[in-house]
């Protein structure tokens, strides 16, 4: 029977090899980690203390635009935040990112944005997706706060697949600007690979062991992200135009 079940797991773990066309000896280059969600759920929020957690850096009020992060020695990411009310925005992101952070209000449950982005990502691709159950503040009693986690995952196995990670921040801290270190930092830990301090700190953790095998459609749709570009044709009637892309 021991051994039965050996191979029964062995069997599970098995997957078909996928070939990484990237070329070797090249600087990676960093890992896209989308945070979308609907408005109000704490999207900037968690990047500014993924970001505080990285850096050691404290941003200000408003993020503006992606923001790098060396997470390893080898491994850096870049967090950008999805608007909520932008569907070529949506579009363009569910392309390039390799992992989404898909936030829930918890007090609101899943909102129409959340729906929306989850089919366009099962148009292009499909990347890694982790949950983030949020404003579990607004709940007092430990028990309903059971049964609210054990509906939303449900709810989150039936949208996505059965097993799949959802985690959750309890409340805000640090004067109303970051969420509570130790659940960011086992969140970062899960995603990206190091670190350590109660609830932040376990999400942080799954961010830090993900990792992002080359999905297939990526690699038969190539897309390029680029913070800015400049048309620099000499000629400004040319039909043959000269771009310059910053990122």
């Amino acid at each position: 029977r021991r051994v039965q079940r050996g191979l029964d797991v062995k069997a599970k773990r098995e997957k078909i090899e996928k070939m990484d066309k990237r070329p070797e000896g090249v600087e990676a280059p960093p890992y896209v980690v989308v945070v979308q969600g609907p408005p109000g759920c704490g999207k900037t929020t968690l990047i500014r203390s993924l970001v505080k957690h990285y850096t050691k850096t404290t941003l200000g009020a408003t993020i503006e635009g992606p923001i790098t992060v060396v997470s390893g020695r080898n491994r850096r990411l870049t967090f950008i935040e999805c608007p909520a009310n932008d569907m070529r925005a949506m579009i363009d992101l569910a392309k390039v990112a390799d992992l989404v952070l898909l936030m829930v209000d918890a007090v609101r449950g899943f909102e129409m944005e959340t729906f929306e982005f989850i089919n366009i990502m099962q148009v292009h691709g499909f990347p890694r997706i982790l949950g983030i159950l949020t404003h579990l503040d607004g709940f007092k009693e430990s028990k309903s706060i059971r049964k609210m986690k054990k509906r939303y995952k449900a709810r989150f196995w039936a949208e996505l697949y059965d097993g799949a990670k959802m985690f959750y921040l309890s409340g805000i801290q640090y004067s109303g600007t970051r969420y509570n270190k130790t659940e960011v930092t086992n969140l970062a830990r899960q995603v990206f690979h190091r670190h350590a301090a109660a609830e932040f700190s376990y999400n942080l953790r799954f961010i830090a062991i993900q990792k992002f095998a080359p999905l297939s459609w990526r690699q038969n749709h190539s897309y390029l992200v680029a913070h800015r570009w400049e048309d620099q044709t000499l000629v400004p009637d040319s039909d043959t135009r000269t771009l310059a892309l910053y990122g």
